[in-house]
């Protein structure tokens, strides 16, 4: 009769026929890749799936960057009064803190800005919530409380074009300050 070849058992050492797959000892499987499979609970890992769920909802939370995206445009561009559009395409609020009217010269350079000021019968609020538009008036008028006309310069050599530089606050911590060319004012009112 051939002699049985006898080998060791990985886990407690016992002597098992060599070839075994599972110790008749211990009752543990001898190829690692088995044993891994034989640890897992299948109960457990469905009780952890809803946990593993929620972890990556909050995790993909915290690792994405909100911010405000306010666009601004404007819809009429009249002596004393100026109306604009303000977009929020962003997923943070951001807050209109007000505008400044700059005149092109025709070099391209920028005059001198002059305040404009939110009209007070307005029902448009300065927050704007992600998602929203609103549409803003805007008075040719000074911190102080004073009106200023807004005159084309007297030069037909190049069109005529005011900037509107609209003041922005975000909640995502940054001050932005986009611009948006208006035509030259008409004078009615």
């Amino acid at each position: 009769m051939a002699e049985d070849v006898k080998s060791l058992c990985v886990i407690c050492q016992n002597t098992i026929p060599t070839g075994a797959k599972k110790c008749t000892l211990c009752g543990s499987f001898q190829n690692a890749f088995r044993r891994l499979l034989t640890g897992f609970d299948l109960k457990s890992l469905v009780a952890l799936l809803p946990v593993a769920a929620l972890v990556v909802v909050f995790l993909k939370d915290e690792f994405t960057i909100h911010q405000s995206e306010l666009h601004i445009t404007s819809l009429a561009c009249q002596n004393g009064k100026i109306r604009v559009v303000a977009s929020n395409l962003g997923d943070r609020a951001a807050v209109l803190a007000g505008a400044r009217l700059f005149h092109v010269r025709p070099d391209g350079t920028l005059a001198e800005g002059k305040p404009l000021s939110r009209e007070s019968k307005s029902k448009s609020h300065p927050l704007i919530k992600a998602g929203d538009t609103e549409i803003f008036q805007f008075l040719t008028m000074t911190e102080a409380g004073r009106s200023y006309t807004v005159t084309p310069p007297l030069t037909n050599s190049s069109p005529c074009a005011y900037k509107l530089r609209a003041d922005i606050v975000g909640f995502d911590h940054v001050a932005k300050a986009p611009e948006e060319i208006c035509a030259c004012m008409s004078h009615s009112r």
